[in-house]
């Protein structure tokens, strides 16, 4: 076990912990989502391969109406699911940007404060020892 003055914080705070692994499991769902999309928009897009490869097929083949709906309804799942896409690549930008603003703030202002907070400590500790040794 290490001996560490009483005013020192070793472990981060309990809520901060938890927000870390909600932001982990938030960027985890995202990407899973995102996969989900991408399988989904490969299936969408297969299906319409095939209804316009079977209908070229046939050289003047009519589409009956439930035919052209179920055309559409793939045109317009195909579209969603590009936006939602776009949403999750957005949100994980978000979430890249924001993560890299803490590093920086960690890196530029944190460190240097604790460095010298420390070296201060340090300097503190070493006079006191020789005050008490003269």
């Amino acid at each position: 076990e290490i001996d560490v003055p009483g005013d020192w914080i070793v472990r981060k705070d309990a809520s901060e912990e938890l927000e870390t692994i909600h932001n982990q499991v938030r960027n985890i769902d995202a990407a899973v989502r995102a996969n989900n999309r991408i399988a989904e928009l490969e299936e969408t897009e297969r299906t319409l391969t095939e209804m316009q490869s079977a209908r070229q097929d046939g050289e003047l083949t009519v589409l009956t109406p439930d035919q052209e709906d179920e055309v559409q309804r793939f045109v317009d799942r195909k579209l969603q699911i590009r936006a939602e896409l776009r949403q999750v690549q957005h949100d994980l930008s978000r979430d890249i940007k924001a993560l890299g603003m803490r590093l920086k703030f960690i890196n530029i202002v944190l460190v240097p404060v604790l460095i010298i907070i420390s070296a201060l400590v340090f300097g503190q500790t070493r006079r006191r020892r020789r005050e008490r040794d003269e």
